[in-house]
């Protein structure tokens, strides 16, 4: 019986450790299943505070990216309004272009001209188109670089209606409110700068077509003028007129050939002394330069050199006419400065330089030369002013025959004085003078024969061209005087002139 109540004990006990350890292991599970919930349901509402995040953020990249593109807008139409507010640089081109249509209008009409048929008259003409091309062809080069400029300008404003982004619109009604006006102002802007920027556009477009059509025009003149200019030579050659007694009455005009000669070089003159201000200058500044140049050396010499007298002696030209010799070379040089003058220009420096050589040869030469060249000068003038002539006449036929009659007679006189004496005068004198007389000799057979514009180009030339040897002789001694001065002055010893051999330059 014991034994019986000590087993029902023992599997009581055993029972009892069994349901403890039961219910320990039930709440054991109860925590670990516990935990696991918590930590799904933190990762769960992470994921949703994430979600919800990265939504607020791309809201916030969009607006962002519109107000951005809005500010990019408003910073180039302000620029570009900047820019359009000083105004296009077209106002001198405005101004001057129909000035230019009118002359261009002119030489057409001076062109179709009947009368129009000397040589020189074509020169003339030719030499104006080509210094309007070229005005007109920098005209167009500044223009398509203002157009360029207003081009890209309305390339940039296009963009704003173009850009889908804008298009765009947030959701959220506080920022919908403030991209809405800022849009507003920013369209109300381009509407402003895309108004002005077209109206410049406009304004160019037609500068540029009046600029083209008077280009196009000189295209065409030049060509008409090139085509005249082929048929005269081929008629100087055969021959424009009759024999020399043979008087055509369509050339007795002489009034109307003076008026256009007159108005035509004087609106020459015009444009070349208004357009050519600053090569007036640099001319001014090279007389400036010489003079100096020349006062300086002598001056030096005689205030700094024992033997200035003998210095002086070898040189007579720039110390005993230091002025005349100084508007010498000036006058002489100063032409080539210019690349297109009138002749009506060129013709009156030359004037002036002979006057020049006439002094200098009046204080070094025989009188034999001076009386020459004395009676040369006026036939010069008569030269001069017949190559200016732009009309054919029978008087200036009959005029240059009688010059290049007068040139031999007063040529073979003093060419028998220079033979007798050749010592007294200028190197090679006979030779120049015996090219002289068989060019105007030649004239005098052109002339005859009918071919005047040839018989007229070759006797000027051969007068312009002797006073040119005689201009080039003087200007090389004045030129050869004045370093023999700047090498016998008082020198620094580590001058360049010491480096210079002035025998030989003299030599050469």
């Amino acid at each position: 019986m014991h034994n019986k109540l000590l087993k029902i004990k023992g599997i009581a006990l055993i029972l009892l450790i069994l349901l403890t350890f039961s219910i320990h292991n039930s709440f054991a599970q109860e925590k670990k299943k516990k935990p696991k919930s918590l930590r799904e349901t933190e990762r769960k509402l992470k994921h949703s505070r994430d979600s919800l995040l990265q939504t607020f953020n791309k809201t916030d990249t969009s607006i962002n990216s519109l107000l951005q593109r809005m500010q990019q807008y408003t910073t180039t139409f302000n620029q570009i309004n900047n820019n359009l507010a000083e105004g296009l640089d077209t106002a001198d081109i405005s101004q001057q272009v129909p000035s230019e249509v009118k002359r261009l209008n002119k030489i057409q009409s001076l062109i179709n001209a009947k009368k129009s048929s000397t040589l020189r008259y074509l020169f003339v003409l030719r030499d104006n188109l080509d210094r309007i091309q070229d005005e007109l062809e920098g005209w167009q080069s500044s223009l398509d670089d203002i157009n360029t400029k207003l081009v890209q300008n309305q390339h940039d404003i296009l963009r704003f209606t173009k850009d889908s982004l804008l298009k765009t619109v947030p959701s959220d009604s506080v920022f919908k409110i403030k991209f809405l006006n800022h849009r507003k102002n920013v369209a109300t802007l381009w509407h402003k700068t895309d108004s002005v920027n077209r109206s410049d556009l406009s304004k160019l477009n037609l500068l540029q077509d009046q600029v083209a059509a008077a280009y196009a025009n000189i295209l065409d003149e030049t060509d008409q003028i090139d085509s005249k200019i082929q048929k005269f030579a081929s008629r100087a050659v055969t021959g424009e007129f009759g024999y020399i007694w043979k008087i055509d009455p369509k050339y007795n005009d002489l009034d109307s050939a003076l008026k256009g000669t007159i108005n035509l070089n004087n609106t020459q003159l015009y444009y070349f002394t208004k357009n050519g201000a600053s090569t007036h200058l640099l001319g001014l500044l090279f007389l400036v330069l010489v003079g100096t140049w020349i006062y300086y050396n002598w001056k030096k010499t005689v205030s700094g050199n024992d033997r200035h007298e003998n210095i002086l002696g070898h040189t007579n030209y720039i110390c005993k006419k230091p002025i005349i010799s100084t508007l010498l070379v000036t006058t002489a040089i100063v032409p080539y400065f210019y690349g297109h003058p009138p002749v009506a220009f060129l013709e009156i420096l030359f004037s002036i330089s002979i006057i020049f050589v006439l002094i200098l040869v009046k204080s070094s030469f025989p009188s034999s030369l001076l009386r020459f060249l004395h009676q040369l000068f006026w036939l010069t003038l008569i030269f001069s002013l017949s190559n200016l002539f732009i009309q054919i006449t029978n008087i200036d036929r009959y005029t240059i025959l009688l010059l290049s009659i007068l040139s031999i007679i007063i040529a073979w006189q003093f060419y028998k004085k220079v033979k007798t004496v050749p010592v007294d005068h200028l190197p090679y004198t006979s030779e120049a003078l015996k090219i002289f007389i068989a060019l105007q000799f030649l004239s005098i057979l052109l002339n005859v024969t009918g071919r005047f514009s040839l018989a007229k180009i070759v006797a000027t030339t051969a007068v312009f061209n002797l006073w040119m040897l005689l201009s080039v002789y003087f200007i090389i001694q004045i030129i050869i005087q004045g370093l023999f001065l700047q090498f016998h002055t008082k020198k620094h010893e580590n001058s360049l002139v010491n480096l210079v051999d002035y025998n030989l330059i003299q030599k050469k």
